[in-house]
């Protein structure tokens, strides 16, 4: 994007100087950006942050001694989802977790094995 500073003398104009804006002057919105940062909801906290390589990832610290985190992969129907491990347990599984944005917040539902279907209803969390 870019435009042209100019003077006004007498009803003509005149160019002064060209300008632009550097593409990293622009605030570059990735898919999933809006998930990003630290969430709470009835039964917990957690966070979504990028990793190195870009990718979405969800961590939750809770209890028991539990650290709960997966990938979040966009789904064609809205939704992001994750299958979540726990750390603490040397990365075992522990289940499947979907996240979508809605106007209060992030919607989660959560189910323990692929055979399972996710619920009609989930948490509501709101950013913190």
């Amino acid at each position: 994007m870019g435009g042209i500073c100019c003077t006004e003398e007498e009803g003509t104009s005149q160019v002064v100087q060209s300008i632009s804006v550097d593409s990293d002057e622009k605030a570059a919105v990735a898919p999933g950006d809006q998930l990003i940062g630290h969430w709470k909801n009835s039964v917990g906290k957690y966070s979504i942050s990028r990793d190195a390589s870009g990718k979405l990832v969800f961590l939750e610290d809770c209890q028991p001694p539990m650290v709960l985190t997966g990938t979040l992969q966009r789904q064609d129907d809205g939704w992001w989802e994750a299958e979540i491990s726990d750390r603490s347990q040397g990365g075992a599984a522990f289940g499947f977790l979907r996240l979508r944005c809605i106007d209060k917040g992030l919607v989660s539902v959560f189910r323990s094995t692929a055979e399972e279907t996710y619920g009609e209803k989930g948490l509501v969390s709101t950013k913190v």
